[in-house]
């Protein structure tokens, strides 16, 4: 019957690799999630300013303590070390503003090292505090003014890095680098429109700038216009070819739209690009799972575990493309690896409850689905199969909750609707029966029509299946700017 062959298990596969596309969509995330966009651009500034002011030594006006002081603390700043810095950042500052009547320069370039060591390290008040100081020694001077916001903007303080920006174009009118960096944090906060006038602005500034291309897609897509921002990230391409981050959210427009073909062009262009970026072979191996080619996806994830072997999602991918092939030994040991690195991984033991009970293993799969559950009572595959289970073994009471509950968490799945039958069946409850027997038929033909369609199964509401969270060292990769424009 339908609850054991080989499409309704397709079916479920489908809906758990729907969910794990979730888990993996974060790189998108970065670009459109308001808290959480393009701060690797905007590191990649701070630190970068922090090393030329490092380079450079001491200001000219500085004591000999003060100059050894700030010495020192740049040496922990070209390593990245910002917590050991700050201590000698203090003391050089506290040395600064009892003569800052005399060199004020000093006051504000010890200042502003510090405040961007504050930053860096998340202590949030002690920079708006020492920010506050700063914009008043700052006076007119649209350097300092501009420094600062580029710091306050990589600490995702948004508002207030806008107001300077807007403060130094005032002081420095039509300047790129002034209006890129106002566009960017624009972006950051949901103000789209001002955004791409600003951003527009700096590409008549410079139209050779592939980065402000790329940026005006960014925020075309975050206002649901598809053609927009892939034409703006074609041109992107055009000023630059390589440019690993423009190919990749073209495909990620494109999956979006379910023109799943061509986006798996463009993702291959954005792995042969940068290699070293776990996630776009996922988002790959993503895309060749929509389209049922589950050697490729595996080839794809088993890149990914590769570049990152201590993590347990990406061996976890790689045992799900493997069971989707119906290679189990080769999916056990991958889920196995994934659950020595990730002993709570609720999924990992699902699936190896899954392919215990494939293989006859009962009490092996009992035990790996009831482990799964303690750890994730949300978890629908493992409601399922244990409730599969038990109607094997004809436990139909114990069987009824585990599917009752299944069917509310998965509204569309038609298995579980033909298990809750043959429960109520072996159970004399009729009417229950007919019930779940007249919803398997009805979800059954919705499902065949999504399939015919190609289409993933969503949740009755259109939403995708809750997914289980992806590692950091996976899921939040932002794409790194390899040529921001340089400070002022």
């Amino acid at each position: 019957m339908p609850s054991a062959s080989t499409a309704t298990r397709q079916v479920r596969t489908l809906q758990r690799f729907a969910a794990l596309l979730l888990a993996c969509a974060a790189l998108a995330c970065v670009y459109i999630a308001p808290a959480a966009r393009v701060t690797a651009q905007q590191q990649q500034q701070g630190r970068r300013a922090a090393q030329r002011a490092s380079k450079s030594g001491p200001p000219a006006a500085a004591s000999p303590e003060q100059s050894a002081l700030l010495e020192e603390a740049a040496r922990f700043i070209r390593a990245g070390d910002y917590g050991g810095a700050i201590p000698l950042l203090e003391r050089a500052a506290k040395g600064s503003q009892q003569r800052a009547a005399e060199t004020p320069p000093v006051d504000l370039a010890v200042l502003l090292a510090l405040a961007n060591a504050y930053g860096q390290v998340g202590r949030d008040r002690d920079m708006t505090a020492l920010a506050e100081r700063i914009e008043q020694l700052a006076k007119d001077d649209a350097r300092v003014v501009f420094t600062l916001a580029l710091a306050l903007a990589e600490a995702r303080q948004y508002d207030r890095a806008v107001r300077l920006f807007e403060r130094t174009n005032t002081l420095r009118p039509q300047t790129f680098e002034v209006l890129y960096n106002l566009g960017v944090a624009l972006y950051n906060l949901d103000r789209l429109d001002e955004a791409a006038r600003a951003l527009q602005s700096a590409a008549t500034l410079r139209p050779d700038s592939a980065e402000t291309f790329y940026r005006l897609g960014l925020v075309a897509s975050a206002r649901r216009d598809s053609e927009a921002a892939l034409g703006l990230w074609q041109q992107a391409l055009k000023l630059r070819a390589d440019y690993p981050e423009a190919n990749f959210m073209i495909a990620e427009e494109l999956s979006k739209n379910k023109r799943t073909e061509r986006a798996i062009e463009f993702y291959r262009r954005s792995v042969e690009q940068d290699e070293r970026n776990p996630l776009y072979h996922i988002r790959l191996g993503a895309a060749y799972t929509r389209r049922r080619n589950y050697s490729e996806a595996r080839a794809a994830f088993e890149r990914a575990s590769a570049l990152f072997p201590d993590s347990a999602e990406a061996h976890y991918l790689v045992g799900f493309a493997a069971r989707a092939q119906g290679l189990y030994d080769d999916a056990r040991q991958a889920f196995e690896t994934s659950l020595k690195l990730q002993p709570d991984n609720a999924d990992a033991l699902a699936n190896l409850g899954f392919i215990s009970g494939e293989r006859g293993n009962a009490a092996e799969a009992e035990t790996f689905l009831r482990r799964a559950l303690a750890l994730d009572a949300e978890q629908y595959p493992a409601h399922y199969d244990l409730g599969r289970l038990l109607v094997r073994l004809k436990r139909y009471d114990e069987a009824v909750p585990l599917l009752e509950r299944g069917a509310r968490l998965n509204q569309t799945d038609p298995g579980i609707h033909y298990q809750l039958f043959t429960a109520y069946t072996r159970l004399k409850r009729r009417d229950d029966a007919e019930r779940e027997l007249a919803l398997f038929k009805q979800l059954e033909e919705a499902r065949k029509r999504r399939e015919d369609e190609g289409e993933r199964p969503v949740a009755a509401d259109g939403s995708p299946v809750a997914a289980p969270s992806a590692p950091n060292s996976i899921s939040e990769q932002p794409a790194q700017q390899k040529k921001p424009p340089a400070p002022l």
